[in-house]
């Protein structure tokens, strides 16, 4: 049985030797791969230049071995179950503890993986995040020190490596596992599907043109050629040529990985830099009333009603949030400050919210999250800075939000970043 040793030290073979340097082809148009979505068993297109061989495997099972961009058939994810399902879990960790990532100003991606650094070897492990399913994934982690590689002395090659396996997606088209692996500043990324896989890579600036790839295969082409390849010299310029491509195969990546969609900041972020706005009446009383249980004397009296926190979501979040901690005992801190670091992404880690009301990347970001008067108090900071109104409906659906924010994304983040440092700070005092 291939396990995660053979895909990461594969990965790093890969990077040491360097990527493909053909010239990206026109990709053909393939559904989404996100789980639910079907995904064809093939699909026509123009063919691209292959990858090296070996610059990256998929997991297989005895005797099959698989080549670069996967068969991502039944079997690879039988395997993968039978090795890892049953396996004892350790730890329980908040999965924005272990790895943090978004995008830069301007639009790069950037991944914090050190929390991973505290894993010897490779071992599954509890992970919990605002979203139920994350706990309900199988997690594997690992990190590991390599000076010989392939023979030779290879210095500085350490690896983190974080896979999460939802082995319930057994339907075609379904993404079952994603695996990160960050070494030295390079980024690699495979999704695993019934009938395909994707890998994305960020091999930082060293390989100007040619930095970031993006790449689909069909688990039936036996020439193991992919159907969508894409290079670029960065991450926002793939996203400004190939907007849909990468929302499509990228993002979903990214979301299920990371615990949210890289591009968007999330309930800690937006409702400490948005003081204005208020907790619903409604959520602000279930805490009331949670609030007391958080210090009772009985352990699983406090641990339901930590889990009745969670129960309350987002808006729980901004109701904790808007409380007077000079109120709160140290059990209560305690457990409020854990719910809302479930709802960290670590994308944006500001000292001072009025930072975070000056940052581009934010202020975009919070344009197209689902609370509308998070998206108002966005657009209305973007429009006190930049001077001018911007034509965005907060009211649309996300499809035509997003619609509207392409065409001005680009020149609105210069606008931004041009004034980010006179941009006067919010009159709305923040929260503490």
């Amino acid at each position: 049985l291939l396990g995660q040793w053979s895909l990461v030290l594969s990965l790093l073979a890969g990077l040491c030797a360097g990527a493909p340097t053909a010239q990206a082809a026109p990709p053909a148009t393939l559904p989404a791969p996100q789980a639910g979505s079907a995904l064809p068993a093939s699909q026509p297109g123009n063919a691209a230049p292959a990858p090296r061989p070996g610059a990256m495997f998929t997991p297989g099972g005895p005797n099959r071995p698989v080549r670069f961009g996967g068969s991502g058939d039944l079997g690879d994810l039988q395997d993968l179950e039978s090795q890892w399902a049953n396996r004892e879990a350790s730890g329980d960790f908040a999965l924005g503890d272990l790895v943090a990532g978004g995008l830069d100003d301007q639009g790069g991606l950037k991944i914090d993986a050190q929390g991973l650094r505290v894993f010897k070897g490779e071992q599954r492990i509890h992970v919990r995040g605002a979203d139920p399913a994350i706990a309900k994934a199988t997690w594997v982690a690992s990190a590991e020190e390599h000076h010989m590689l392939g023979g030779a002395i290879v210095p500085n090659a350490s690896f983190v490596s974080l896979s999460r396996y939802d082995f319930d997606q057994k339907s075609a088209g379904q993404i079952y596992a994603v695996i990160l692996t960050v070494s030295n500043g390079y980024i690699n990324m495979q999704g695993l599907g019934i009938g395909f896989s994707v890998r994305f890579s960020d091999l930082n600036p060293q390989r100007p043109g040619e930095r970031v790839t993006l790449q689909v295969h069909l688990s039936d082409d036996a020439a193991n050629i992919p159907k969508l390849f894409l290079q670029c010299d960065s991450l926002s310029e793939l996203r400004r040529r190939e907007p849909e491509k990468v929302r499509k195969y990228l993002d979903p990546m990214l979301a299920r990985i990371l615990g949210h969609d890289p591009r968007l900041p999330e309930a800690d972020d937006y409702y400490r830099a948005f003081a204005q706005i208020p907790a619903d009446p409604n959520v602000a009383k279930s805490i009331g009333e949670i609030l007391p249980r958080l210090e009772a004397d009985s352990f699983d009296a406090r641990q339901a009603a930590s889990a009745d926190l969670v129960k309350l979501g987002r808006p729980g979040v901004l109701a904790v949030l808007r409380l007077d901690p000079a109120t709160l005992s140290q059990e209560q801190k305690t457990r409020c400050n854990a719910f809302v670091r479930g709802f960290r992404t670590g994308m944006f880690d500001f000292d001072d919210p009025d930072a975070a009301r000056r940052d581009p990347g934010f202020l975009l970001g919070a344009l197209e999250v689902d609370d509308p008067a998070v998206r108002q108090a966005a657009k209305t900071r973007i429009e006190q800075i930049v001077g001018h109104a911007i034509p965005f409906d907060i009211n649309a659906d996300a499809d035509a939000r997003r619609s509207a924010l392409d065409p001005q994304r680009e020149s609105l983040l210069n606008e931004l970043a041009a004034k980010k440092s006179t941009a006067a700070p919010a009159t709305t005092p923040v929260q503490p």
